[in-house]
């Protein structure tokens, strides 16, 4: 062999070492965060989950109603203090849509001459096609 053979030999050796040891060289990637929302609901639904088991244990009569009250009255405590903090919690972009999609539909009026629902921006009825006067698209 070569002296050019040999030293293409390790370049390549050395390459090849080098991409097989990369994944345990990097650091390992962290899991993304959990949003607090994302938290606070499977937190809700691990509290609900529980409610739901305790009250089938006394169903069952595995557990004693008067034993269970009082653990099922702390687990309906803490599930109303998640959902008051959800409640709390600033709207998302697409709540904050269907939000004002809600508040679009609720501002329907009926047309005067049919009756039928119009929107508040319409300037002719659907169903009869007669102009809406002022009142109504206001």
């Amino acid at each position: 062999m070569t002296t050019g053979s040999i030293l293409f030999s390790l370049a390549l050796l050395l390459l090849v070492v080098t991409f097989v040891a990369r994944p345990f060289l990097l650091p390992a990637p962290r899991p993304p965060r959990p949003l607090p929302r994302h938290t606070l609901h499977a937190r809700q639904e691990a509290l609900l989950a529980q409610i739901q088991a305790l009250d089938f244990d006394v169903e069952t009569s595995k557990v004693l109603p008067e034993d269970a009250t009082a653990e099922r009255e702390h687990l309906l405590h803490q599930a109303a203090e998640i959902l008051t903090t959800l409640e709390n919690l600033p709207p998302t972009t697409q709540e904050a849509r269907l939000e004002t999609a809600v508040r679009l539909l609720r501002q329907q009026t009926a047309c005067p001459h049919c009756g039928k629902g119009v929107a508040h921006h319409d300037k002719f009825c659907a169903h009869c096609g007669q102009p809406l006067t002022a009142e109504v698209q206001a």
